[in-house]
């Protein structure tokens, strides 16, 4: 078997904005408005609670990418209580979309919470705040970290993408956990069930299908999900139920494949 990731995305769960400072979330676009120059943000990245890098100061031409998203943030919160936070942590949510019409598929959502000396003190979750569009056209490209295309959109550029690659943490995690973005349930170890999914064929951006197996290499590229995200839907054409043939359904411990090292 060979293993490719759905995503490339998968392999992150969370980017960590650490702030120059602590601002206060009802007058922070107020103090940005005037002109206030804001300093330098670190950034990391995050899977299961390891940092593939760290440290990493944002450039000077990405710190207004930034500051408008934290001015944009702070302007959809003027009606919350006022709060004072120095962090921001970016995840990504798994949603099951269903509809009738297009069909059923998983999706991801953007989502934050603000932390003030390592305290959670807000979740845009949990008080149904929808993250403002400059928040999710910087991050929605920088955690395709698979990628290089977008390194103009987001303030992940070449070097940083390259220094989050090169980090170890990075490489250790490839493969441990289940294929679904967001997701964190182990599909190496633990007593839950998986589903070991073979690919049917690959299909491009305009609906053109390859097979994948027409070639030399004949074993069965896989994608390795956690019973939860093991039902891909009917929306898409590659990851979709009707493109996949079930090679394993079971508990984790049961089979002797170590399916992180079929990288």
């Amino acid at each position: 078997m060979r293993r490719t990731p759905l995503y490339h995305s998968g392999t992150l769960d969370s980017i960590t904005i650490k702030l120059p400072h602590a601002v206060l979330s009802s007058n922070f676009y107020e103090r940005h408005a005037r002109g206030t120059p804001s300093g330098k943000y670190e950034i990391s990245f995050n899977k299961k609670g390891d940092t593939f890098s760290h440290n990493v100061m944002a450039k000077k031409a990405h710190v207004l990418s930034l500051d408008r998203v934290v001015d944009d943030i702070c302007k959809s919160l003027k009606k919350e209580k006022a709060f004072r936070f120095d962090t921001l942590t970016v995840y990504q949510q798994p949603r099951y979309k269903e509809s009738e019409l297009s069909g059923d598929e998983w999706r991801t959502s953007k989502e934050y919470t603000c932390s003030n000396g390592g305290k959670q003190v807000f979740s845009s979750h949990d008080n149904g705040i929808w993250p403002p569009d400059s928040f999710c056209d910087l991050f929605h490209p920088a955690f395709d970290i698979g990628t290089r295309e977008n390194a103009d959109t987001s303030f992940m550029d070449v070097d940083l993408i390259a220094a989050a690659k090169s980090h170890p943490k990075y490489l250790e995690n490839l493969g441990r956990y289940c294929d679904q973005i967001g997701c964190n349930d182990s599909v190496v170890e633990g007593d839950k069930e998986i589903r070991v999914l073979k690919l049917k064929a690959s299909y491009n951006r305009t609906g053109d299908r390859k097979d994948l197996y027409s070639g030399e290499d004949k074993r069965p590229q896989v994608h390795v999900f956690c019973a939860d995200h093991g039902g891909r839907g009917d929306c898409g054409l590659e990851d979709a139920d009707d493109n996949y043939e079930t090679l394993y359904s079971g508990p984790v411990g049961s089979q002797n494949v170590d399916y992180a090292s079929l990288w």
